[in-house]
């Protein structure tokens, strides 16, 4: 028979899923209750755990729920989780820019493409394309990267925080989401996730260390990011210091990456 499952490394940095959620909703929705808000947003609800949970379906793009559990974030058949993003917003043109804060709402990100799809993950030391969905290898390592930006003329997107949900169960499918919150942008919070697969039973491990966020003034090392924000809190981020203010346009722009490795059980 095979050997069991390695250890979880490191255990407690992985958040639970289902209280995650509803401690983020309420958390988000106690921020949002003191921001100001723009006329663009004055008819905005506020968040609920449904509205995370059950994105809208988007016309010629994947769509797909957020696991709300251990349970649901696994599968042990292939295939199951193709990745999506949400909720429904406006979306605009590369070209265009709004009066108030939004996070990524560009359709022809000429670096990115849609922004919708800001959440992806590659195969470590590759310059391949960033994938929804991916098969993992033993003995490899793949970085997940969420793309921040905001789309604005000159609002400044204040409180941005990174969280990301890499569950502990095991399966043969695993999802993972990436939540970007604000108190000031609209819709206050966005989300996508991804889909790893394998077609024998893993379960992922976060490398130490190693997330990193990146922009126009972090040089080229990037800022190390506390694991915080595998937890319900997240990581304050920003685009000259992490005090989670994120400014409008490209130039302003960020890159969260870390790193996670696929753990198998041994071979006979």
């Amino acid at each position: 028979m095979s050997n069991p499952l390695p250890p979880w490394t490191p255990g407690p940095k992985h958040w639970k899923i289902t209280t995650a959620i509803a401690v983020g909703a309420v958390v988000i929705a106690a921020a949002s209750a003191g921001a100001s808000i723009y006329t663009a947003t004055k008819d905005q609800k506020d968040p609920t755990v449904r509205a995370i949970i059950d994105p809208p379906d988007w016309a010629n793009l994947p769509a797909s729920k957020m696991p709300t559990s251990q349970k649901s974030a696994c599968n042990d058949e292939q295939n199951v989780f193709k990745g999506g993003w949400g909720p429904e917003r406006p979306l605009f043109d590369a070209k265009a820019s709004t009066s108030y804060a939004t996070l990524n709402s560009v359709q022809n990100n000429p670096n990115i493409g849609d922004e919708r799809g800001f959440y992806g993950i590659r195969e470590s030391g590759t310059d391949g394309s960033w994938k929804r969905q991916i098969t993992l290898e033993r003995g490899k390592e793949y970085v997940i990267r969420a793309y921040i930006n905001n789309t604005s003329d000159s609002k400044v997107a204040e409180g941005v925080r990174v969280m990301v949900s890499l569950p502990t169960c095991t399966g043969r499918s695993i999802a993972s989401s990436g939540i970007l919150t604000s108190g000031n942008a609209f819709p206050l919070r966005v989300w996508g996730d991804i889909g790893m697969t394998s077609p024998e039973p893993f379960n992922l491990a976060y490398v130490d260390d190693s997330a990193r966020l990146y922009g126009n003034y972090t040089g080229k090392k990037g800022r190390f990011i506390d694991p915080a924000f595998l937890t319900s809190q997240g990581v304050l981020v920003g685009s000259e210091d992490l005090d989670g203010n994120v400014g409008s346009g490209y130039k302003n722009a960020l890159y969260f990456t870390f790193l996670v490795r696929p753990q198998f059980a041994e071979n006979d």
